[in-house]
């Protein structure tokens, strides 16, 4: 009976040995594991994503808003009348602008479902969505504006444009889906305006028509439009980075001129794929396809190779278009390397010491280890067990 409690026991000792080496074994090599990705030779970090924006609606409005600061009167319709509602609030300073915030507006009107006008205060559309059927109608319109920020709304299935801005400035936004519409996006005489997060996809024209505005900043996704992606016209010195254009009917980004000059954009970190036209370029004036140094963009059509792996395409990628214009640093791609870092840091392999290994070498080596620590514990834990219960 002594000697099978001795075996009940060297077993039980044993077995907690080997669940301690399995379990210690892993989370010191996935502790000293770092998963990153290899952007030198894939499409650009910045890939945007969407998740799923809270449901707008505390406030469900079937009529058309229209807040006009220059309004006066009895029954004007302007800022002040406009806190009085349910609604809205703030005081339209930086520290607090006017809000509206929580609001589901579906209407069927030639006037845009949302109008903002007129209005130099601080303002900020948080949690909206806004659909308009009217053929004629627009999502949100804002003219002669500014200081405004739009964050985390959708203008969805109306029937123009989803967001309209004319003479805007110094406004941004954040995180808004204007999809489902005629198109997604226009800017008429627009200025120092930033654009991020933002996604302007599946509408039956154009996703972005830009004209005669300057000094604006894009990161968006303009995708599976009936049109263009984005259209820069008569427009100088935007910067459009880390964005995407896929799967438009015609092109994916196009720059040209009407009655005005468009240069001096600069155009790079963006992924283009499946669009019948991936870029053009009509300018008269020089625009800068990458950074000047070392990054472009990256275009599923590129023929290049890239013979030192530096990530970067050894031939420049032509855009199409009178301009003659060119990237000379395309971004080569030739699928995603997903690879855990050992002991390392975030740079190329021999930086400081670190060692990278793909997935499958760190499950080979991981195996390894583990069944040569079981082997070397499972002898030694049997060897000290024994001799201490006198085996």
């Amino acid at each position: 009976m002594k000697s099978k409690t001795k075996q009940q026991v060297l077993i039980g000792v044993i077995g907690a040995l080997l669940l301690l080496s399995f379990i210690g074994a892993f989370s010191t090599l996935f502790q000293q594991a770092q998963v990153s990705r290899d952007t030198s030779d894939d499409r650009p970090e910045a890939v945007i994503i969407f998740g799923d924006l809270k449901t707008s609606g505390y406030w469900e409005l079937t009529e058309v808003i229209s807040i006009d600061d220059n309004a006066e009167g009895v029954g004007a319709q302007n800022w002040t009348w406009a806190v009085g509602q349910d609604w809205a609030s703030g005081a339209g300073t930086s520290e607090d602008p006017y809000l509206i915030e929580n609001v589901s507006i579906t209407v069927d009107d030639a006037n845009p479902g949302l109008t903002i006008a007129n209005t130099s205060a601080y303002f900020k559309i948080n949690n909206v969505t806004i659909t308009n059927a009217n053929a004629e109608g627009h999502g949100l319109y804002i003219i002669d504006s500014g200081n405004g920020t739009i964050i985390n709304s959708d203008f969805l299935s109306n029937g123009a444009t989803g967001l309209y801005l004319d003479n805007v400035v110094s406004t941004t936004i954040t995180s808004v889906n204007s999809s489902l519409n005629t198109q997604g996006l226009y800017m008429a005489n627009c200025t120092s305006n930033v654009i991020t997060s933002s996604y302007f996809s599946n509408n039956t024209g154009d996703g972005i028509n830009v004209i005669d505005s300057d000094l604006n900043n894009f990161t968006i996704e303009a995708s599976g439009n009936g049109g263009d992606g984005m259209n820069l016209v008569d427009s100088d010195n935007c910067t459009i980075i880390d964005s995407q254009f896929i799967s438009n009917t015609e092109t994916g980004l196009s720059l040209y001129e009407d009655d005005g000059d468009t240069l001096d954009n600069t155009i790079y970190d963006n992924y283009f794929e499946d669009n019948a036209l991936n870029a053009e370029d009509n300018s008269t004036e020089a625009n800068n396809w990458d950074n000047g140094v070392d990054t472009g963009n990256e275009w599923d059509d590129y023929s290049g190779v890239d013979a030192n792996d530096d990530g970067v395409g050894d031939t420049a990628y032509s855009i199409s278009g009178t301009a003659g214009a060119e990237d000379a640093y395309p971004i080569f791609s030739d699928g995603t390397d997903v690879i855990i870092s050992l002991g390392g840091g975030d740079d190329d392999d021999d930086d400081d010491g670190g060692k990278k290994l793909s997935v499958e070498q760190v499950a080979g080596q991981s195996f390894v280890m583990f069944t040569a620590g079981l082997l070397i514990v499972l002898f030694y834990a049997k060897r000290y067990v024994a001799k201490k219960l006198g085996m």
